[in-house]
């Protein structure tokens, strides 16, 4: 039987819709289809994206140069007495227990006993003075007409540690050279906790006892007492 050519055309293509048809698996047939595999392409994925991870991580960890420990403060307890003023020695003199650290220079601790002691007028000298005889000073006396001599030191320079103050030693601290109100220093005990002392991990000097009654820097005993000194 001859077909024309668009009839031949036509049957072909049925034809070939017929096959596909025949050939496409039936429900039935599922239960004997290879079983889906993983994208093998995820795979390779996902074992790269961990394989830089962990490159990375490594080389942040190992690449970083280890800190250095830091160096562990020592805190003491520094005993203060206002010993004498003008000279006199107090009958019952004020004292306060101070928190100080070895890293704190003379400049702190100044300013520390200023404020324990209710120093408020703070135009005035100050130094310390050690047994051996040195003294350390105020960095700006010269300005205030008081010239160091060649064996001082300065007080912003020098601490505790580096004067090698041990437990028992003693300095006196004038305030307010000419009236001088000498106080009486005493490490009384080295190596404590901060925190069991004050409480807290302090950054600065901190009174942590007192006792006595401090006298006012000009005796004024009320606000209209204008008796200066």
């Amino acid at each position: 039987m001859r077909y024309s050519t668009s009839a031949y055309s036509s049957r072909l293509s049925h034809d070939r819709r017929t096959q596909r048809l025949t050939a496409a698996p039936t429900w039935s047939d599922a239960a004997t289809l290879p079983p889906l595999g993983p994208d093998r392409e995820l795979e390779i994925t996902r074992e790269h994206v961990a394989r830089t991870k962990v490159a990375v991580t490594t080389r942040r960890t190992t690449g970083r140069t280890p800190s250095r420990p830091r160096k562990a403060v020592r805190w003491s307890i520094l005993r203060v007495i206002l010993a004498s003023m003008g000279g006199k020695e107090l009958v019952n003199p004020p004292g306060r227990d101070l928190l100080v650290s070895g890293e704190h220079t003379f400049a702190e601790l100044a300013s520390a006993i200023d404020r324990a002691f209710a120093h408020w007028d703070l135009s005035h000298l100050h130094e310390f003075r050690l047994l051996d005889g040195r003294r350390i000073v105020m960095d700006d006396a010269d300005e205030f007409e008081q010239i160091a001599k060649a064996h001082d030191l300065g007080e912003r320079a020098h601490s505790l540690s580096s004067i090698g103050l041990s437990s028992g030693d003693t300095f006196i601290y004038v305030f307010d050279l000419g009236d001088d109100w000498e106080h009486r220093c005493t490490v009384l005990r080295t190596d404590v906790d901060p925190e069991e002392e004050a409480g807290i991990g302090p950054s600065e000097i901190l009174p942590v006892f007192g006792w006595g009654t401090i006298p006012d820097q000009y005796g004024r005993l009320s606000p209209d007492d204008d008796q200066d000194e």
